[in-house]
């Protein structure tokens, strides 16, 4: 089995990829900064603290949805950053809750 080629991969993220997946890549390969991560995932974010906007690449609808909420979610889990995650969850608590029980 062939080592990966790093620079191959950089290449092709760079040129392909989210703003969002091009700073994870530098973050996790590169040594570089959370910081362009966390700013990236925050263009992401609602008025409400809610995740949409096509977070979910798969998903281009700008409302958020479930599935944006976990990725976001995993995400600031996965780096100590300064939005707290509990703000997170708060939010999407009381987005469901308004789903759930319409006025």
């Amino acid at each position: 089995m062939r080592h990966p080629d790093i620079a191959q991969a950089s290449n092709y993220i760079f040129a392909n990829a989210r703003l969002l997946e091009r700073h994870l890549f530098s973050y996790h390969f590169e040594s570089g900064s959370a910081k362009p991560v966390e700013q990236s995932l925050a263009a992401y974010q609602h008025k409400n603290g809610l995740y949409g906007y096509g977070l979910e690449p798969d998903k281009r609808a700008s409302a958020p949805q479930p599935i944006d909420q976990a990725i976001a979610m995993e995400l600031l889990d996965m780096y100590v950053w300064t939005t707290p995650v509990c703000k997170v969850f708060f939010g999407f608590g009381m987005w469901l809750f308004a789903c759930m029980y319409p006025a």
